[in-house]
């Protein structure tokens, strides 16, 4: 049988996992359709982010991946657990942001070109 606590923090790191995709679904079609109105010019990383949204449901699949292949110790312990919640938690703390950055920058580029 597995170690519980290795299953809960698998749970935990897919369920983070799943926010970052959700979020970024619900946050990305707003802001493009606000830049479209704007009629701004999207960076890259904003077209990334507005062409590539749905690629972000793949991210549970890293998750069980990086789980699936650390290999199990003997005696068990959670090795595997924390490498998919170490996974999960550190997709989000870094997709997020960047996510925020994505959506915001052409609006500071707006900004900049109107002061000028």
């Amino acid at each position: 049988m597995r170690n519980t606590v290795e299953i809960w923090m698998l749970v935990a790191g897919l369920l983070a996992a799943v926010a970052i995709a959700v979020a970024v679904n619900l946050i990305v079609p707003q802001f493009d359709e606000m830049l479209r109105q704007f009629g701004a010019e999207k960076p890259v990383l904003t077209r990334l982010f507005v062409e590539g949204r749905y690629a972000f449901f793949g991210l549970p699949l890293i998750v069980l991946a990086g789980w699936a292949l650390t290999p199990r110790r003997t005696p068990p312990g959670n090795e595997r657990g924390i490498v998919a919640l170490v996974l999960g938690i550190g997709l989000a703390v870094i997709l997020l942001p960047l996510c925020v950055i994505a959506v915001y920058l052409p609006i500071f580029r707006l900004a900049a070109s109107a002061e000028g």
